[in-house]
């Protein structure tokens, strides 16, 4: 398939167990990698500490050993060594197929003396000029811990809240009126017309209709208010980031949460989309 640096790697590392291999097995494979050597690079990269993690170019090793047998494809490359509490150290070689290269990496104590730093080192080190704890001070600050992220939250929490209240308030005017409409068609049965109610002889029981009716239509009124309230705080925090993007520039994050609140003649609920 020609790719001689993946056959090369692989058919190395199978060779270090080739004590758990068929015989027939270690003969294809040692023929294999004479096949990929004469088209890739050699090297063996030691480093110090051990447990210091390898990458070549922008691919970590994946694997913790003093000393390491790679494969590369001819050309440019970068091999770097990093171990927490040190700074990196680096070398850029330019290989050749078929031959092999030694490197030796040594990461410093990140807590070094001036004379150290200014003093030169070997041409297979290098040590990194930005330590860990400055890369993380020189990190932008969360736009979530400014006030327009906490006004935003505080949108979001109200949005959710409203609509959540404006559901169940509609769910029980929806169960009242329900419940409403199999009582009354009960009483048609039994004789009932829309003036039962009305007659100066009424029954009792048609005060405790109108009860009912009043609890219905206030529940329906305080679920509609609520999901309209909460239409209005959801508008209005997405509109917040737009408005911070006219005003100070930038474009909107891609990562958040957007809620929508939802109502139909029945129904109501919130529709929540996020992206990370």
């Amino acid at each position: 398939m020609g790719k001689y640096r993946d056959a090369a790697e692989h058919l190395a590392w199978s060779l270090e167990q080739r004590e758990a291999l068929p015989s027939a097995l270690q003969k294809r494979f040692e023929e294999g990698q004479r096949k990929a050597i004469p088209h890739v690079a050699k090297l063996r990269v030691s480093v110090d500490p051990p447990d210091a993690e390898v990458i070549v170019d922008t691919k970590p090793i994946g694997r913790v050993a003093r000393v390491y047998t790679l494969f590369v494809e001819p050309g440019l490359h970068t091999v770097r060594a990093r171990a927490p509490g040190r700074e990196d150290a680096f070398q850029t070689l330019r290989t050749v197929a078929k031959a092999e290269h030694d490197i030796s990496l040594h990461c410093p104590r990140a807590a070094v003396s001036s004379a150290r730093e200014n003093a030169p080192g070997p041409p297979s080190e290098t040590p990194c000029a930005l330590s860990s704890l400055a890369a993380a001070q020189t990190r932008p600050a969360s736009p979530w811990a400014s006030w327009p992220g906490t006004a935003r939250i505080g949108g979001i929490v109200v949005t959710t809240a409203t609509a959540a209240a404006g559901a169940v308030f509609l769910l029980r005017a929806h169960v009242i009126h329900g419940d409403l409409r199999e009582r009354d068609v009960t009483r048609r049965a039994l004789g009932w017309t829309s003036h039962t109610c009305r007659d100066a002889n009424a029954p009792a029981s048609c005060a405790g209709i109108r009860d009912q009716v009043n609890e219905r239509d206030l529940f329906a009124t305080l679920g509609t208010v609520s999901l309209a309230t909460s239409a209005v705080f959801g508008v209005a925090t997405a509109a917040s980031f737009f408005t911070e993007v006219a005003l100070f520039g930038g474009a909107p994050k891609a990562a958040g949460v957007r809620l929508v609140p939802l109502a139909t003649s029945d129904q109501a609920g919130v529709l929540v989309e996020g992206a990370w």
